[in-house]
């Protein structure tokens, strides 16, 4: 579940700001 949230996510934010997210998802899961 959380994998695949992750992964429509950095999808999604690609052309948007996929790293803001990316880097927002992993300070909250690690």
């Amino acid at each position: 579940m959380k994998d695949k949230y992750f992964d429509e996510l950095i999808e999604e934010g690609k052309g948007i700001r996929g790293q803001e997210i990316i880097d927002m998802l992993n300070r909250r899961y690690c």
